[in-house]
């Protein structure tokens, strides 16, 4: 498994694919009765977050050169500097 950090303006189309496949996958467990989102939409909501208390920061997790998991933190600026809030999927 090789663990990767992952910037959304930085990404590739392939990475991008990479995301949606596995975004579809975690639903199709997690949640299979939720809607289904377009490739765009997981594409906007990586490029475009919704506003938080501060940055997030991803990194990728990749086995046999295929997405296989994601992880995401949030770090707030102001309150709760010391706290960050994280998740996962994969």
């Amino acid at each position: 498994m090789e663990i990767r950090r992952f910037v959304p303006v930085e990404a590739s189309e392939a990475e991008f694919a990479g995301f949606h496949e596995l975004t579809l996958a975690s639903i199709a467990v997690d949640r299979p009765d939720a809607p289904v989102p377009s490739r765009e939409a997981v594409v906007a909501d990586l490029l475009e977050p919704v506003t938080g208390p501060g940055p997030s920061l991803f990194w990728t997790a990749h086995r046999s050169g295929r997405l296989a998991g994601v992880a995401d933190v949030h770090l707030p600026e102001a309150e709760n500097g010391h706290i960050a809030a994280g998740c996962c999927s994969g």
